[in-house]
């Protein structure tokens, strides 16, 4: 019998120093390598997605008994428009050359309200999950959020008002030389949008006409979770409030 028919018969079996290393290699590092991989895949999604994440110039809050719609209309909804119409007095504080602004829109609504937007659309249906999800929402938020300037329903502001014994909202006495304005508090820690020229653009011009403009205060807790972060967010909100108040 020749080598040929030793080969053909398994008697002789050729193995590649390859293979005989790689099968050593998993052996001994099957879970180091499974761990490295996984690392490397984690790494690379978290690195895509960071590229990917839009920068925002600012964070802004509107809860009330307005329903700003996401849906497209005529080329586009009215959060865009929204965020549009707020963008001519946000400033580009990321210097990356664009104006993006996070809005956080709330239907929240109580029971005399709900009342009050029945009775001039009968046919309008109130969404009930939705609004206790936003009331929950805004509650985290008037306290935790990164959303500073705020626009919110005239009942909100004085109930917040109220609950936080005036500490919540910072004055803004003196942040406009605009004599004009119709201010919703004695403390001052609120502004009537309809005394403000920016009532006029879009959607800004539909919401509620006692809406009040305010910022909510640095706290202590902002001062515990990101206090770097909580102090800019917040001086970009007076910033900004600054530019409303001047807007013409």
């Amino acid at each position: 019998m020749d080598d040929k028919e030793k080969i053909s018969e398994g008697e002789v079996k050729i193995k590649s120093p390859i293979l005989s290393w790689l099968d050593n290699f998993w052996y001994h590092y099957k879970w180091h390598t499974i761990v490295a991989c996984f690392l490397i895949v984690t790494i690379t999604i978290l690195s895509l997605q960071t590229c990917s994440k839009t920068s925002y110039d600012l964070h802004v809050i509107y809860a009330g008994p307005k329903e700003i719609s996401r849906s497209s209309s005529d080329g586009g909804s009215e959060y865009v428009e929204m965020t549009k119409s707020l963008g001519r007095v946000v400033d580009d504080f990321d210097g990356d050359g664009e104006v993006n602004v996070n809005l956080l829109n709330l239907f929240v609504v109580n029971e005399e309200e709900k009342a009050a937007l029945l009775k001039d659309k009968p046919q309008y249906e109130i969404n009930e999950a939705l609004v206790i999800e936003d009331t929950n929402t805004l509650k985290t938020t008037i306290v935790y959020g990164e959303h500073y300037l705020c626009f919110l329903s005239e009942r909100l502001f004085k109930e917040y008002e109220a609950t936080f014994n005036g500490a919540i909202f910072d004055s803004l006495d003196g942040f406009s030389q605009n004599g004009e304005l119709e201010y919703a508090s004695e403390e001052k820690t609120g502004v009537y949008l309809r005394s403000l020229a920016i009532k006029e653009l879009p959607v800004l011009e539909n919401l509620p006409e006692d809406t009040v403009v305010c910022v909510r205060a640095l706290s202590e807790v902002s001062s515990v979770f990101d206090k770097a972060e909580n102090e800019e967010n917040h001086r970009r909100a007076i910033e900004t409030v600054k530019n409303i108040f001047e807007y013409k």
